[in-house]
């Protein structure tokens, strides 16, 4: 079969990037032909990757224009696209459309479901959380469930490199909380973040926050306005932005970052996925998640927040806040399992959930299966589904 993927090009250390990459890697290793349309990250003409074409995207709406002509020129038999499916909406009926895209609102959005059950090149959906697929299956939305999955070799726990890591940057003795993610909208909610950081930092004069963000990100938050406000400057870190933004930064680079944790913070307002988190626990940090879409799911022998503050946003749909004060309640459980010693069982914990999500795992149990019914439902005569309805509402 020939697969064409849509995301990030895989040179982007992304989740849009890193995913589509491992998955045309394991889909041809099972026997196909693969090419990956890169609609962010490559410009100029096509190159090829391992041996796999990867297209440019001539346009700037996320490849909704050019994907049926590269669709077409890839001679594929289906399409798989990694992006959040709204924006692909307008894109031809003429591409055997298989999305693999997040939900990561409370309930689905309007526009999200209007595409997923309403656009005629839909063959089937593919969920990336359960959370996503219990969503879409309350919606009458057929669907297949295929979770994101991570190299577990290149994330795994190791006290070797947590010493060294910890001495470079002068964090021997301190409790070191991690949190990752993109500045944008502040979906990734960095404001309650540090707001618990300026609370828990007055009870311990010991304690460090890693901060993996662009934190003069126009689309976000100005971070570094934000700690200078709140006074928590001496006690948090961004990344090089050289490395972030021009010269990549390694998954070698980031699991000697996680090994360097006491805990990892992910108190987003919604997730699709959460691959952060995974990658944290992988390496054997603890998590703290929100209690939120996808997020509870991942989470092996952590915490989850349970006071969601509703917010109504820009897709007519509910994200959820954390509480700050109910953060640094956490922060301080694990603070003080770090000194007993009983945080060493949650790393534990950590690193078994971790391997749930392992490639080999995620391509035997899931992708292979799918893709074997992909198989047959393009090579079944179709008759297209009627497509009626509007949004069907509610909060559960």
């Amino acid at each position: 079969m020939r697969i064409l993927l849509t995301g990030n090009s895989p040179f982007c250390n992304t989740g849009y990037g890193v995913q589509p990459a491992q998955l045309a890697l394991e889909l041809r290793g099972l026997g196909h032909q693969v090419a990956i349309f890169a609609y962010y990250g490559l410009e100029g003409g096509i190159i090829y990757w391992n041996d796999i074409p990867i297209y440019p995207n001539p346009g700037g709406d996320y490849g909704a224009t050019w994907a049926e002509r590269i669709y077409n020129h890839f001679k594929a038999d289906c399409l798989i696209t990694l992006i959040d499916v709204w924006i692909m909406g307008m894109q031809s009926e003429n591409c055997k459309w298989f999305p693999w895209t997040p939900i990561d609102h409370e309930p689905m959005p309007p526009g999200v479901y209007s595409v997923l059950k309403n656009h005629p090149g839909i063959y089937k959906t593919i969920a990336m959380s359960q959370f996503g697929e219990k969503e879409m299956k309350r919606l009458k939305i057929d669907c297949f469930y295929v979770p994101h999955m991570i190299d577990c070799n290149a994330y795994y726990p190791n006290l070797e490199i947590r010493k060294i890591q910890r001495e470079n940057v002068g964090w021997t003795d301190k409790f070191v909380i991690g949190k990752v993610g993109t500045n944008v909208r502040e979906r990734k909610d960095w404001t309650s973040a540090f707001l618990a950081l300026s609370k828990f930092k007055k009870y311990h004069d010991d304690v460090m926050m890693y901060c993996h963000t662009d934190p003069s990100e126009s689309r976000g938050r100005n971070l570094q306005a934000l700690r200078e406000n709140l006074m928590i400057q001496d006690v948090t870190r961004f990344p090089s932005m050289v490395e972030m933004k021009l010269t990549g930064i390694s998954s070698l680079t980031m699991n000697n970052m996680y090994n360097s944790l006491d805990v990892y913070l992910s108190n987003s307002k919604g997730e699709g996925f959460g691959i952060p988190t995974i990658e944290a626990e992988s390496a054997g940090v603890p998590v703290i998640v929100s209690n939120n879409t996808a997020q509870p799911e991942l989470c092996g022998g952590g915490w989850i927040l349970k006071r969601m503050i509703p917010e109504f946003d820009e897709q007519s749909s509910w994200e959820g806040r954390a509480d700050p004060d109910e953060i640094v309640e956490y922060l301080e459980e694990a603070y003080q399992e770090k000194k007993t010693g009983k945080l060493a069982e949650r790393k534990i914990a950590a690193r078994e959930k971790a391997l749930e999500y392992d490639i080999p795992v995620v391509v035997e149990k899931y992708w292979k299966p799918v893709i074997a019914e992909i198989e047959k439902m393009i090579q079944a005569p179709r008759k297209k589904p009627k497509r009626k309805g509007e949004y069907a509402r509610s909060r559960r």
